[in-house]
């Protein structure tokens, strides 16, 4: 190896200058929260754009923390009752957005319906429910278990079972294009046939029930053989009734009764016509109808006290314009025949103080307090009460007899 001298080391240290200062410095990877701007490559810039490279203004701060992926909420928030997020891959809500898209034809072909509406893409955010029944309807408009878990498949062909809308369809298609042909007019003979062998006979009676059943006892629907309490309330006013039949039944509820109803009663429909008024009006009437609405609620294998206690409840919180009448069925030993004979010798004593006072036979001092009273001041001789009468009386007298005297000069 050759070696250098001061001349050719004063080269080498000038040209390890010079790429030093044309090099641009390493920037570090996220350790600091400040960063320059390279400088310009180019040695030979002007002084103008080097201090405009070095302008403190041209400073900008790094965020150290890594940026969060925005992920889409799993429900629509509580101003949305917490509406899920719609699962695109669900079999049964593919099935019944097609049925949705499809209305216009399967469902309801009479009704019009936007081709827009058809078009419509999912909502981010759906959800499939159902619709429970309040506790104050009719117990035929309420679902039973098996309605309440079918889809709007299963509904629409259960109301195809019902009416027979499609098959009605169907079959029409089919004889229209089957006219003109074999096989329509064998059907049309078919049917002739039928309605033929099916047509009553001229004279002869039909009877809608055995000749038997117009001497009998008229049939009834069985009795109950469980004990039950029934309590109606009648009200003219709808949703007072309504009302405090909810609240009997919660309180059924909290007290662990088996209750049922509200089962709605026949109405009571009561009508009075009265004079309008006294006078110039006595002649024009005016009629008041008064309508009563019931419900019939049942309490059914409850205890007793449990009842007793529920029936006071009701009654004390009783609502305006609500009247109650229960019914109460219990159970009771055998011998209770024997039971009412043994009384409490206190009861007996109270009954027979009752007893006395009733029948012929009276042990009360009654001829000692007429005689009494007759002593009184009232009717004693010296009060002057008597006297008066008897002024009075021979007034009115001597009053008649004068009368009678000018009627008879009168005449003469």
């Amino acid at each position: 190896m050759p070696e250098l001298c001061d001349g050719r080391l004063d080269e080498l240290l000038k040209e390890a200058a010079s790429r030093l200062a044309t090099k641009q410095p390493p920037r570090p990877k996220d350790c600091t929260l400040i960063a320059m701007k390279a400088a310009p490559a180019n040695p030979t810039l002007d002084s103008k754009v080097q201090a405009k490279a070095q302008d403190p203004k041209s400073v900008m701060l790094r965020d150290p923390r890594p940026a969060e992926k925005k992920t889409g909420k799993d429900n629509a928030g509580p101003g949305w009752f917490g509406i899920p997020k719609t699962d695109p891959n669900d079999p049964e809500l593919k099935r019944d957005l097609q049925i949705l898209h499809m209305r216009g034809t399967a469902i309801d072909s009479k009704r019009h319906y936007k081709k827009e509406s058809l078009k419509a893409k999912v909502p981010r955010y759906a959800h499939v429910g159902r619709i429970v029944e309040g506790p104050t309807e009719f117990y035929s408009a309420r679902l039973t278990r098996k309605e309440r878990t079918q889809t709007l498949v299963d509904e629409l062909l259960s109301a195809e079972k019902a009416s027979g809308k499609f098959r009605s369809k169907y079959e029409a298609i089919q004889s229209k294009k089957a006219s003109g042909k074999k096989a329509f007019y064998k059907k049309e003979d078919a049917r002739f046939d039928t309605v033929e062998a099916n047509r009553p006979l001229p004279g002869a009676v039909t009877f809608t029930e055995t000749p038997q059943a117009s001497v009998m006892q008229p049939s009834k629907a069985p009795e109950p053989t469980r004990n039950s309490q029934a309590i109606s309330e009648s009200d003219p006013v709808l949703r007072n009734l309504e009302f405090f039949s909810d609240f009997a039944l919660r309180a059924a509820y909290y007290l662990k009764l088996p209750a049922f109803g509200p089962v709605p009663l026949p109405r009571i429909t009561e009508r009075w016509t009265v004079p309008r008024s006294s006078f110039i009006f006595k002649k024009s009437q005016e009629n008041f109808e008064r309508i009563t609405m019931r419900r019939l609620v049942q309490i059914r294998d409850g205890n007793p006290e449990t009842v007793q206690l529920w029936l006071a409840f009701l009654q004390k919180h009783a609502y305006y314009g609500i009247g109650m009448k229960a019914n109460v069925w219990d159970f009771g030993k055998l011998g209770v025949g024997k039971a009412m004979d043994a009384i409490d010798p206190e009861t007996t004593e109270a009954i027979d103080s009752r007893w006395n006072h009733l029948g012929q036979n009276r042990e009360l001092d009654t001829v000692e307090k007429v005689e009494e009273f007759l002593a009184t001041v009232r009717f004693d001789k010296d009060s002057g009460k008597r006297s008066e009468g008897e002024r009075r009386f021979l007034q009115t007298q001597w009053k008649k007899d004068e009368a009678a005297k000018r009627k008879a000069a009168l005449n003469v």
